[in-house]
């Protein structure tokens, strides 16, 4: 994710501003907080240094200047600081989302999102018994692992239930580790994993992430 597990840029910003940026308060009012989010993360998508970046807060600022109760927009401000490598602001903006989520299906690109970027957060910040807790959320959510990120095609269920893999494996937890490394196996169609020690374990969560589908 980063993104994998986590002269050009002028001419993009160039062309940024003169489709976005100088376009009238008329069209600016047109759009709805959900328009906005989606050009947050067409902002994030083509961002390579931090004017990019800057650019997506913006619009993901626009939308909560409409609803400052809009779920996708702390969620996307969340996974930009992500990309950002900036967990501490990720993890605040996930606890914002959470205020105003609630009400949002399980099934909720969204809603999934806010868990699973708060688990990665937390993961890279080596809280890891808080980390698998929002992953346990999510897991409940995603029970046939068909979670795709709607906006990064590099991450997928497979991600997550990896970092669910590795907090359990940094927590020392044999029955959970090994649970979802076959949860992994599952998505791969290959053999059971039978844990036997954790240089083992080790090997087979770094082969595993190698076979990412995503």
């Amino acid at each position: 994710m980063y993104r994998k597990y986590f002269v050009l840029w002028a001419l993009v910003i160039a062309v940024m501003i003169g489709l976005y940026g100088c376009e009238s308060s008329e069209t600016e009012e047109k759009r709805d907080e959900a328009a906005w989010v989606q050009l947050g993360w067409e902002a994030i998508q083509a961002a390579n240094d931090s004017a990019g970046y800057d650019i997506a807060h913006t619009y993901f600022g626009n939308a909560l200047k409409i609803d400052n109760t809009y779920a996708a927009a702390h969620n996307g401000i969340g996974w930009a600081y992500l990309y950002q490598h900036d967990m501490g602001g990720a993890f605040s903006a996930f606890q914002d989302g959470f205020l105003y989520a609630g009400g949002l299906p399980d099934s909720d690109d969204h809603k999934r999102m806010l868990y699973i970027g708060a688990m990665v957060a937390l993961n890279v910040l080596d809280y890891y018994e808080s980390s698998a807790g929002y992953g346990a959320i999510y897991d409940g959510m995603d029970p046939n692992r068909n979670f795709e990120h709607p906006y990064d095609t590099t991450f997928s269920a497979f991600d997550a239930l990896m970092y669910m893999a590795l907090d359990y494996f940094a927590l020392g937890d044999e029955v959970n580790v090994t649970h979802y490394i076959n949860e992994l196996i599952d998505i791969i169609d290959g053999t059971p994993f039978t844990f036997t020690t954790w240089d083992v374990c080790a090997a087979k969560i770094d082969e595993l992430a190698g076979l990412d589908p995503s």
